[in-house]
């Protein structure tokens, strides 16, 4: 049986925040987004200083801009924020995985929570090993972040042949 034990700190919640494909998108959309109205404005402040014209520029291009970068400034605090709401809810809380041969089950254990959730590997929509992280997906809101410095039974090698074993072509090593 292989266990991991993980404290779900800030370098956990970014693994579950940037695990999520949505989230990359969105990251990279509006920052692009809030440099093009950036590049616009610019672009028409010299065409305008160049042809002598008044800067007709409204209110509402600026706000624009301004709301796309406080929304990605708002959407790259998001771990920390997931972080701060689990600890309001719980304190202390360890995520203990525990792989066996037909599934995995993972317990969420703090002051005030005692959760436990049983997945069978076929549950598992993708898991990826990369940069001393494993990364197991189990549904939208399901994901299981896992360090190799968190185990406290069996090897990370032993994890990654198990689940190349049961996921096949689900799992994934960058």
């Amino acid at each position: 049986m292989i266990v991991t034990a993980n404290v779900e700190g800030l370098e956990y919640m970014k693994k579950v925040w940037w695990s999520k494909a949505l989230n990359v998108v969105v990251m990279v959309l509006v920052p692009l987004m809030a440099v093009r109205i950036f590049f616009y404005f610019i672009f028409g402040l010299l065409v305008n200083i160049e042809t002598g014209e008044e800067i007709e520029f409204t209110v509402v291009e600026f706000l624009f801009f301004c709301f796309f970068v406080w929304y990605t400034i708002y959407l790259a605090l998001t771990p920390q924020r997931m972080l701060k709401k689990l600890n309001k809810i719980s304190r202390n809380v360890v995520e203990t995985v525990n792989f066996g041969e037909n599934g995995f089950t993972a317990y969420n254990r703090g002051e005030t929570m005692n959760e436990q959730v049983d997945y069978a590997y076929d549950r598992v929509t993708k898991a990826t090993f990369s940069k001393n992280w494993f990364v197991i997906s189990c549904d939208k809101n399901r994901v299981y972040p896992i360090h190799v410095r968190s185990f406290v039974q069996g090897t990370p090698d032993e994890l990654r042949a198990l689940l190349r074993a049961k996921l096949g072509g689900k799992f994934k090593e960058k």
